[in-house]
């Protein structure tokens, strides 16, 4: 039922100029149709992409030269000097500790890690 408006003492009810939904399928409201038929756009488009085909120039051939020095640049020189120092120096304790680590003893030492977190079961 519409809300009502009071006028001078008495109750009316408004009328509206929107229609009410109705969810039968006797009665469908949809939007009216302006859009122009598919075959009436293809051939609006055929004299454009005749004319668009007719301005576009043929691409130039273009000599590729290659960009980069025929030498390595100096940054270059100093990263692969690094890495070869690094290579040649002998592990520590530690890192040849780290490289016996099975995949085992790591599983077996985060869960200890999180027991200590969680704290005793009750």
């Amino acid at each position: 039922m519409p809300p009502t408006r009071r006028r001078g003492g008495r109750a009316t009810a408004t009328r509206s100029n929107q229609a009410t939904l109705s969810f039968g399928s006797k009665s469908r409201v949809t939007k009216p149709s302006a859009t122009p038929t598919q075959t009436q756009k293809t051939k609006d488009l055929e004299p454009v992409i005749a004319s668009i085909s007719e301005k576009v120039p043929e691409p130039e051939q273009v000599s590729v030269t290659p960009t980069e020095p025929s030498q390595p640049h100096v940054a270059e020189l100093a990263v692969r000097q690094q890495a070869q120092a690094e290579i040649e120096q002998p592990l520590s304790k530690e890192d040849e500790k780290a490289i016996k680590i099975t995949e085992k003893d790591l599983q077996q030492y985060w869960r200890k890690e999180e027991e200590k977190r969680r704290g005793p079961r009750c």
